[in-house]
């Protein structure tokens, strides 16, 4: 609208001064050939005669000047007033040579003078028109006819004004035609861009409203924009579902994931990594080492940003539990340039558990086997060099053989059992946790008679819990024989259960096996539950244990999905308990 009201005013207003001008211009023109005509018919009204009368002459003037209501000026040859109509007779001396004005020059060259300037004797804007008189006087004799301007510049001003009240009335009816006009145009350009706006917000499935235009580039404009929408949400579709299987990915990868831009800052990170380096806050923008506190790691990104080549190492994470990460990072290219960084961090850690584990299982077992071995070989190349022949001695050795081979034996079941235990599926069912308590007392009841200790069960008869019986029978056992093999003389051993939640129906128990025994070191009580591990190694090993007892009770609770837990006061005895879900009703 401001545009076609711009070019309105640009034209109106050249063509208002154009007009203004060319009005002045035909003005002066008509009123030029006006007195050009009537300074003619003067010419003819003046009868010709030799002789230059000033009175009659003076009287020729005003006539002239009183009908045509202009003022005439009669100029001899040589530039001297005769007459005028505006002067009196005595005041003609008065007046300026004429031999010097335009019109004058122009008359004695027998042509119609004309001049337009300030008139000195009137003091005002003048139209002069001089015409010659052949026949009077001594042939050089001119007529002058003048007419001030101020009626020319009255009439222009009133044509003027009807110019420019016609032109603003155009100018109203052209904003309007204008307004309607471009409302009518913009329209549909308006919702065109409103539907832009919906296509850059970029809402997947949503519906841009994108109109027809009324003419034909709009048309094809619409048309393009619409063909560029459909375009645009499959391709947002695409991404979408790209981003969401990218994300799902990323998710359920264990490993942690740590991606960079070209300014080494971090752009993209999954939920593993995040859990691993225990990093709570918003990890994108950031720097590596600000979010991973590792020099070595910051040191590699940037090396492969640098140089453009994948780097490989492992780490080890201390402050708390050892961690050992194996990290991967390489560089990310786009056209062969290097545009940031992926790091792989694989969680090493169990492996390297493993390993310890692995290597200690073997030492530990190789010392336990090591021991009955060469007992057993030393009494068997004893009996073979003679002792056979010493009846009391040989008797002595068969037994020292019998119970080192019953401890090879004894060594033998609980890796057997553990390796099932890893390797087998629980057979789970309803079970009364007092007959399981009473089974395991059972096997112990012989020595705990010897050494005068009283074992008690203390587990509601009703109670039923749903687990693999078999393996918490075991697991009892193991429990009550250390129990009892741990206390002195006259102790007491107890099975008891309670429930784990003090409100409520419970929804789980704990089993507990105390005991009034010598009592377990506090910095030895996060280790007992390791293979092979023994708090009195002299005095395990003349118990008869093999060091994995409570590693095969721990591993059948965990096997349970629960938890064990010990505790024990030196000299005052010790509790080892764990947990068991009970069987819904």
């Amino acid at each position: 609208m401001l545009t076609y009201v711009l070019i309105v005013l640009v034209v109106m207003a050249c063509v208002g001064v154009y007009l203004d001008r060319a009005l002045n211009d035909f003005l002066i023109d008509h009123l030029a050939n006006t007195l050009k005509r009537e300074a003619q018919l003067a010419a003819t009204i003046w009868e010709p005669s030799s002789e230059v009368d000033p009175v009659e002459v003076d009287r020729v003037a005003d006539m002239v000047g009183e009908r045509l209501d202009l003022r005439a000026t009669i100029i001899a040859g040589d530039g001297v007033v005769l007459g005028d109509s505006r002067v009196a007779t005595i005041n003609l001396g008065s007046l300026e040579n004429h031999a010097d004005r335009p019109e004058f020059i122009e008359a004695q060259r027998g042509e119609v003078g004309q001049s337009l300037r300030f008139s000195a004797t009137l003091g005002q804007e003048m139209l002069y028109v001089a015409q010659l008189l052949r026949r009077n006087g001594d042939g050089r004799t001119v007529l002058r006819l003048a007419m001030p301007l101020h009626e020319v510049q009255v009439l222009e001003g009133s044509i003027t004004t009807v110019i420019w009240i016609g032109s603003t009335i155009g100018l109203l009816i052209a904003v309007v035609l204008a307004y309607g006009v471009s409302r009518f145009e913009s329209r549909p350009i308006e919702q065109m861009i409103q539907g832009a706006r919906q296509m850059a917000a970029a809402v997947p499935g949503a519906e841009a409203r994108i109109p027809t235009a009324t003419t034909r580039e709009l048309d094809e404009l619409s048309a393009a924009l619409k063909e560029m929408y459909g375009q645009l949400q499959e391709r947002m579709s695409l991404v979408t579902t790209e981003k969401v299987r990218l994300e799902a990915i990323l998710e359920s990868i264990s490993e942690g994931i740590m991606v960079t831009g070209r300014d080494g800052r971090v752009v993209l990170v999954n939920q593993a990594l995040m859990r691993i380096f225990a990093i709570e806050q918003p990890a994108v923008g950031y720097l590596p080492i600000e979010l991973i506190r590792n020099a070595q790691v910051a040191e590699t990104v940037e090396a492969v940003l640098e140089n453009d080549e994948e780097v490989s190492h492992e780490l080890t994470l201390a402050g708390g539990p050892e961690r050992h990460l194996d990290v991967h990072i390489g560089p990310v290219r786009r056209e062969e340039e290097c545009i940031g960084v992926v790091a792989v961090f694989y969680d090493i850690t169990p492996l390297r558990h493993l390993e310890r584990v692995r290597k200690d299982f073997v030492a530990n077992v190789s010392h336990e086997l090591r021991t009955p071995l060469t007992a057993i070989k030393g009494y068997a190349e004893t009996l073979s060099e003679g002792a056979l022949d010493n009846r009391q001695s040989a008797e002595r050795f068969v037994r020292i053989l019998e119970s080192h081979a019953d401890r090879l034996t004894h060594l033998l079941d609980d890796l057997l059992d553990l390796s099932r235990l890893e390797s087998e599926n629980l057979e789970r069912g309803r079970c009364r946790l007092r007959r399981l308590a009473a089974a395991a007392a059972a096997p112990v009841s012989q020595l705990a008679r010897q050494k005068r200790i009283d074992i008690r069960v203390e587990v509601e008869p009703s109670l039923e819990v749903d687990v693999d019986g078999k393996l918490i029978e075991q697991a009892l056992i193991n429990l009550v024989d250390n129990a009892v093999k741990y206390t002195n003389e006259g102790g007491t051993a107890k099975i008891s259960a309670r429930p784990v939640e003090a409100n409520g129906p419970p929804a789980k128990v704990a089993v507990e096996v105390s005991d009034t025994g010598i009592g377990i070191p506090a910095e030895d009580l996060v280790r007992v539950f390791e293979r092979f591990y023994r708090v009195d190694k002299g005095r395990s090993r003349a118990q008869g244990g093999t060091g994995l007892g409570l590693s095969i009770v721990r591993h059948i609770v965990e096997s349970h999905g629960e938890k064990v837990y010990v505790d024990s006061e030196l000299g005052r005895g010790t509790t080892f308990g764990f947990t068991l879900p009970v069987a819904s009703a």
